[in-house]
């Protein structure tokens, strides 16, 4: 299945297996240190993934 990325103002997509959750599609795209975000809502990597979702890319930011 087809999922689009959204990151840093550019859109991408990947190519997923049928029935993937966030977490194929974390280990695929070796994410580290960002939330995944669909339709405002952030995702678990027990989360399934649908044909056509766009997930945005949120940097985690810590300071003091």
């Amino acid at each position: 299945m087809k999922v689009f990325i959204k990151n840093a103002g550019e859109l991408s997509e990947i190519e997923l297996p049928e029935n993937a959750k966030l977490k194929d599609f974390i280990e695929k795209m070796d994410i580290k240190d960002n939330l995944v975000v669909r339709n405002g809502e952030i995702l678990s990597e027990t989360d399934d993934l649908s044909e056509n979702d766009t997930l945005r890319l949120v940097p985690i930011v810590s300071g003091g």
